[in-house]
């Protein structure tokens, strides 16, 4: 029997930062991640990259008060921010231009505002990775909801059908979850502008 077979007994050692709960996520979770990430046109040291960013914004979820799982699976927990991570990733490499000819190079931009957007970028990225987090420490009820309403654009109605309740209550619940997740936004060190 794997000591870590109660997830609760994993969150407890995770906490306390112990080698032995990492090399267990590691041994049961990184390959998932690993071929994910490589099927959608990454390579090993993309996921191990992606691994260790999606190791470190565990343990620093797994610290604040309002994180919680409910089924206690890390496993689908450690995925789902693998997988925004490297999603994001891909857009951000798509999105980025080629600075190949002699007429639109980068030398050619002040330094004020190559720092300025260098450090919006950072920013963006760090608000991106919290508000993944916090989506992935929602209940798998609210997850699904937003997830279907914001990412995947489906209409209430759809929503009500897919998960088999009415379009009032799926309504309510979406209002609720967004109230709860914009909470969590106002208390998060990464949203805090000043």
């Amino acid at each position: 029997m794997d000591t870590y077979d109660n997830p609760l007994h994993l969150l407890h050692d995770l906490r306390l930062e112990k080698n032995e709960a990492f090399e267990h996520l590691y041994r049961k979770h990184y390959r998932s991640v690993s071929n994910f990430i490589r099927f959608n046109s990454g390579t090993e040291n993309d996921a191990r990259d992606v691994f260790q960013e999606t190791l470190l914004a565990l343990c620093k979820n797994i610290r604040l008060e309002t994180f919680h799982l409910d089924r206690q699976d890390i496993g689908a927990y450690l995925f789902a921010i693998a997988k925004n991570c490297w999603l994001y990733r891909l857009r951000s490499q798509k999105s980025k231009p080629e600075f190949t000819t002699s007429e639109n190079r980068l030398s050619d931009v002040p330094a004020n505002e190559d720092l300025a957007s260098e450090h919006f970028e950072e920013a963006r990225e760090e608000e991106r990775l919290a508000l993944t987090e916090l989506l992935a420490a929602m209940n798998p009820a609210c997850r699904e909801i937003l997830h279907g309403f914001y990412f995947l654009r489906q209409s209430l109605h759809q929503l009500a059908q897919s998960l088999g309740y009415s379009e009032d209550y799926i309504k309510l619940k979406k209002h609720r979850c967004m109230k709860d997740l914009r909470e969590k936004i106002d208390h998060h060190p990464a949203f805090r502008h000043e």
